[in-house]
């Protein structure tokens, strides 16, 4: 379920020029020094949930940060839990 979530909320963020630009606001307000940017995963392409998941990771506290903000936007995913974050992170560091 992480996973899904985790797609949702990068396709939100990207699915915008407005989300984008307040995305990457909190990054730098966060101090998040994290180049890579995000990746939306490819149903077609064999490896790229693993790559959205490795870049999503960095960006943790600023999804947590803009779905707080936008949290009465329907079209804004659920957030991810705590305990869904470091499923992800634990199955990312397996690979």
């Amino acid at each position: 379920m992480g996973i899904i979530k985790i797609k949702e909320l990068v396709k939100h963020v990207t699915g915008s020029e407005g989300r984008k630009l307040k995305f990457w606001e909190i990054v730098s307000s966060l101090g998040i020094s994290s180049s890579k940017g995000l990746w939306l995963a490819c149903p077609t392409r064999w490896n790229s949930t693993y790559k959205m998941l490795v870049r999503a990771l960095p960006y943790r506290g600023a999804f947590s940060s803009m779905g707080w903000m936008e949290r009465t936007n329907s079209s804004f995913s659920d957030l991810t839990t705590d305990e869904e974050w470091y499923r992800i992170e634990k199955i990312c560091n397996l690979l």
